[in-house]
């Protein structure tokens, strides 16, 4: 699975390349990891300096995260 940094995933995003999320709990870590993109494509948010994944402590700083990107969030659903 890529990698992808903040600015990349709202590069991608701005141009129409990147139109899909989801959530998922951090294994062995108390969190969420935000996974971009779908398929072939898809990758977790990481930290651009370290190249880790980005483990965030809430939903609410999770879904803080997306709406930088450029994401609209109106609600968290299990589907």
């Amino acid at each position: 699975m890529r990698k992808v940094t903040t600015a990349q995933a709202k590069r991608d995003h701005s141009i129409g390349f990147l139109t899909y999320f989801r959530l998922e709990r951090a294994p062995l870590k108390s969190g969420w990891l935000i996974v971009l993109g779908e398929g072939l494509a898809e990758g977790f948010l990481v930290d651009a300096a370290r190249k880790e994944h980005r483990v965030f402590k809430s939903l609410d700083g999770a879904v803080s995260a997306l709406e930088d990107i450029g994401f609209t969030i109106e609600a968290l659903f299990k589907g």
